[in-house]
């Protein structure tokens, strides 16, 4: 499950040394020949949706804030039914319908491993009151 590949970050206590370890600052160029290559990359990469990023996931919030802040609370009232612009669905912006969507399938799957470690914890619980009723 990706969550379980995707670590927790707190960019407020990062150290310069885990910022250079994360590669917080990493960027894609491309060369005079036109591959592409990472720059201030991570010591080592991060699986996201398949493929290696060399970025810390958390990069573009810390760079953007106020554009996250913005989609964020424009998610929030797509979720109580309440869309961005005027007119239905098919004539809001591809891109922010696209977003939406990536934050709903975020949000199930969160809401699936909390569901599975519930699941287990209840599971321990179960079997610990069991193992003490003998």
């Amino acid at each position: 499950m990706a969550l379980r590949l995707m670590p927790e970050r707190d960019c407020t206590t990062c150290t310069l040394k885990q910022q250079e370890e994360w590669g917080c600052y990493a960027s894609k160029k491309t060369t005079t020949d036109g591959r592409t290559v990472w720059v201030r990359k991570a010591k080592q990469p991060l699986k996201v949706d398949g493929e290696d990023s060399w970025a810390c996931p958390r990069q573009p919030i810390r760079e953007r804030p106020q554009w996250w802040n913005m989609t964020l609370n424009y998610y929030g009232m797509f979720k109580k039914g309440h869309l961005p612009d005027q007119g239905g669905v098919s004539d809001q912006s591809h891109a922010a319908i696209r977003i939406f969507s990536v934050l709903d399938s975020a949000n199930a799957e969160c809401d699936r491993e909390l569901a599975e470690r519930k699941s287990k914890a209840d599971r321990r619980a179960k079997d610990l009151k069991k193992g003490r009723a003998r």
